[in-house]
């Protein structure tokens, strides 16, 4: 590899890491969020796992997944962020500044992780959709 060549690789986010992790996050939303619900239910009302989901079942198949929306974008962007963030932070550490293969993975770990830390408040809004207390005054 020739110097502009390093630089061009550089300064180029490869997106289909960005796009792997936005398609792991979501999947991971949709398929988890059912599960996530009812053990919210269990935790906020203080009942059995039976009792939750037979609760669900009473709201209907159209509520089940009343809320996903601020999880969904949320995992969806802070996995898209992780893997992207990731994959140009070990490029920049090993590629560019010649850090080993193992300290890149680590530092770039790190710093994914750091960067991601912004999307949190995304949460505590996915909290207060699942509180039935709440449907009212929040839309998905």
């Amino acid at each position: 590899d020739s110097y502009s060549d390093k630089q061009t690789k550089l300064r180029k986010p490869d997106w289909h890491e960005f796009l792997a992790g936005y398609l792991a996050g979501s999947i991971n939303i949709i398929v988890t969020f059912p599960i996530n619900k009812t053990m919210f239910r269990q935790q906020l009302h203080g009942i059995s796992a039976l009792e939750a989901v037979n609760q669900l079942k009473r709201e209907g198949m159209i509520s089940l997944y009343r809320g996903i929306l601020p999880p969904l974008l949320q995992k969806s962007c802070s996995y898209s962020l992780m893997f992207g963030c990731y994959d140009q932070y070990r490029r920049t550490l090993h590629d560019g500044l010649g850090f080993g293969y193992t300290t890149s993975m680590v530092l770039s770990a790190i710093l994914a992780g750091c960067t991601e830390a912004v999307l949190t408040p995304f949460e505590r809004v996915q909290t207060l959709m699942l509180d039935a207390k709440y449907g009212k005054e929040f839309k998905n």
